[in-house]
């Protein structure tokens, strides 16, 4: 069917309201058990799609279709089978060796296949054949795109209480077949080694870990052969470790803290943002956290090279709460040269916290020159969240003669009935003009009161945990930058508003790690990751300490006169 006179975003706005209604209407009439659905549109990612999640009897898995650049599709159908495990279509395949202490979590990939598996007390593998797969995250569904041929086996063995063996082989148009020893020699420190090759290259690491109430010292060394990779896949976007690497924190006293790392990386390439370093990355980064006359400080500086590319970053951040914890004031100073010049930028802020639940803030930076204020609020309850800044923004690149506006930025989050929530965000884009994401979830289809697996209470009766980890993404230019996904505790994803901030609650008080994924982020804009803490500290709302995380944008070596195959890159 063809509709010549409509427009391609008009056609995009029908097919994702046909996507829907057809979801819906499976669900309604299926025996499902139950169904869940949400689908949304987005003229900052340039998409739109729905997914439905099921759980119908033994069967569960997801079904999504959305539209960018082309149609685009992900399902997959996981089962119980004789004792194993079986799952068809779009999976994650997990690709860990125990000597990956510095980048816990950032070895798998995306495919599309069969994958069957079984797990017992000691031991579980993992047998899976089909096409290695590009996946497109709409922040609202997610679809795949296959790549490879691509046959994998996993295997996991506990061969005593204190050590372990893994072991995957992936065969491709190349082979890599790797393992590794784990082993415990205290409650505190753990060794480690690994060995194979990868894609027909040579490889081997040794890594430790040793913790203490204290410090923490983490340290690997790995030789890598000329062309290794652990797989082929377009948009891998992984940084993997090379030669020798080592993060140490130590923490003397509750008011001080201090932390180092060095690391040694491999040139990264991703097709989705046409980058090719070219040369090994290498980053060092010190810093010093401490408590004095009331006042938290936070001092770090970070060097990364890569070939001709260099970066330093030069940090000092001062919080102090005034009035009985009622107005947090927080000033940073930010020194970053590269290559291509100097700048510092100067950020403050100021932060009324009128009830739990209720803040109103003012944000004043200033960089090349520029000045730039702001001032917004946020409610947070547990059936709504609502943030809204309103601020002033200077962009003398933007080919338009409103070099400098007033913008609102707009962060929603709404019930509307049965469970159902509408979620906005809106954002300015480089060239002046407003995006927004908009999407619906909790559209949820159940029978005899079942749920979906690992779903826990609705929206309305969960309750705020006591404990936040609150922070904050900014550019090189002091910016705020919206949609960069950022992990705590190694499993909690969350993705910074259009004020560039974030916030995780937890039960418990404590450190927990904190990784920042520039490949998962919502954000169309190319980033590389200047710095950012290791670890974040979950405290109570007036305790909390917001963390820093300093990015840049990608520049691509076309954009130059005189092209060089090296990028900076600083992803830790």
């Amino acid at each position: 069917m063809r509709f010549p006179h409509v427009s391609p975003r008009v056609k995009v706005r029908f097919l994702l309201a046909a996507i829907l209604l057809m979801l819906i209407g499976i669900a309604d009439s299926a025996t499902a058990q139950v169904v869940a659905i949400q689908g949304g549109t987005s003229t900052l990612l340039g998409t739109s799609g729905a997914q439905a999640d099921y759980h119908w009897g033994p069967y569960s898995g997801f079904f999504s279709a959305g539209y960018s650049n082309g149609l685009q599709f992900g399902g997959l159908v996981s089962t119980q089978w004789k004792g194993y495990n079986l799952r068809v279509g779009d999976t994650q395949q997990d690709f860990a060796l125990d000597t990956d202490r510095l980048n816990p979590g950032q070895t798998s990939f995306y495919a599309r296949g069969v994958q069957l598996s079984r797990k017992s007390k000691d031991r579980d593998w993992s047998a899976f054949f089909g096409k290695s797969a590009m996946q497109y995250f709409g922040g609202f569904y997610n679809s795949y795109a296959p790549d490879a041929l691509t046959g994998s086996f996993t295997f996991h063995q506990k061969l005593s209480s204190r050590l372990d063996f893994h072991s995957t082989t992936i065969i491709q148009d190349k082979f890599t077949t790797l393992a590794s020893l784990n082993y415990k020699l205290s409650e505190h420190w753990v060794v480690a080694t690994s060995g194979g090759v990868g894609r027909n290259a040579p490889y081997y690491s040794l890594g430790t870990d040793l913790t203490h109430e204290k410090y923490q010292i983490t340290a690997s060394y790995t030789f890598t052969g000329e062309g290794f990779q652990r797989f082929k896949l377009v948009n891998s976007g992984m940084s993997e470790n090379t030669g020798l690497n080592f993060k140490a924190s130590f923490q003397p006293t509750s008011r001080w803290g201090f932390y180092v790392n060095h690391d040694e990386m491999l040139p990264i390439t991703d097709q989705r943002v046409s980058v090719y370093t070219g040369q090994k990355v290498s980053m060092n980064g010190v810093g010093v956290n401490t408590f004095l006359a009331g006042f938290r400080i936070n001092v770090n500086a970070t060097n990364s090279t890569s070939g001709t590319f260099w970066t330093k970053t030069r940090n000092v951040m001062v919080q102090r709460n005034l009035f009985n914890r009622f107005l947090s004031m927080t000033g940073t100073v930010t020194q970053l040269n590269n290559q291509y010049g100097k700048n510092r930028f100067y950020v403050g802020t100021a932060e009324e916290h009128i009830s739990p639940r209720l803040s109103v803030s003012q944000s004043y930076t200033r960089s090349n020159g520029q000045n730039s204020f702001s001032v917004g609020g946020e409610i947070r309850t547990n059936r709504i969240t609502l943030g809204i800044q309103q601020q002033m923004v200077y962009n003398t690149m933007a080919g338009s003669t409103r070099s400098a506006f007033h913008a609102w930025a707009i962060t929603l989050r709404l019930p509307l009935f049965r469970g159902i929530h509408v979620n906005a965000n809106t954002y300015v884009d480089p060239t002046n003009r407003v995006r927004y994401t908009g999407f619906l979830d909790g559209i949820f289809f159940a029978r005899n009161g079942e749920t979906m697996p690992g779903q826990g209470q609705s929206p309305e009766s969960v309750s705020f945990a006591k404990y936040i980890v609150k922070g904050i993404v900014l550019d090189e230019t002091g910016k705020p930058v919206w949609g960069i996904a950022v992990q705590i505790d190694g499993h909690t994803t969350v993705y910074s508003d259009n004020t560039g901030q974030f916030y995780v609650r937890f039960a418990k008080r404590g450190d927990y790690p904190i990784r920042v994924h520039l490949d998962e982020s919502l954000s169309p804009v190319p980033y590389e990751l200047i710095s950012a803490p290791g670890m974040a500290h979950a405290d109570t709302d007036d305790l909390s300490k917001q963390i820093v995380i300093h990015v840049t944008r990608v520049i691509s070596t076309s954009a130059h006169k005189t092209p060089d195959p090296n990028i900076a890159s600083a992803k830790q």
